[in-house]
């Protein structure tokens, strides 16, 4: 499956926005920065388990931000508070927002977190 700018409104201006396997190059080199920011600012990485098929539709999807050809902010969002009846999630999670030191204050990341939450509602979580 070819994987595409995930909407319209992603793609106007000069950020494009692409759905991406968490495990996808720029998104692993996205995910180790923000790591590294964590070491920084907590003292330690974030040790919560991910598993990269949370991150995969139809429970969860990951997205990178391009200037160019440079991928320079990203996030995922997985489902979260599994139904005890059904086991399917009722709520999704974002996980991994992260936006490059060099892409900050234009508003990437505000811009990426409607994304996130567009395509979360458009996969029936609400909250």
């Amino acid at each position: 499956m070819a994987l595409t700018p995930v909407s319209k409104a992603a793609s106007l201006g000069s950020l494009r926005i692409d759905a991406v396997g968490y495990c996808h190059p720029d998104a692993a080199r996205l995910i180790e920065e923000v790591q590294q920011a964590y070491v920084v600012r907590y003292g330690g990485r974030d040790d919560s388990p991910v598993d990269p098929a949370e991150f995969a539709p139809p429970g969860g999807l990951f997205l990178v931000g391009y200037l160019g050809d440079i991928g320079v902010v990203c996030g995922g969002w997985r489902t979260h508070g599994a139904d005890a009846s059904t086991g399917v999630g009722t709520e999704a999670e974002i996980k991994r927002m992260y936006v490059t030191p060099v892409a900050r204050g234009r508003g990437l990341a505000r811009r990426l977190l409607t994304e996130l939450e567009h395509t979360a509602r458009a996969a029936g979580y609400h909250r």
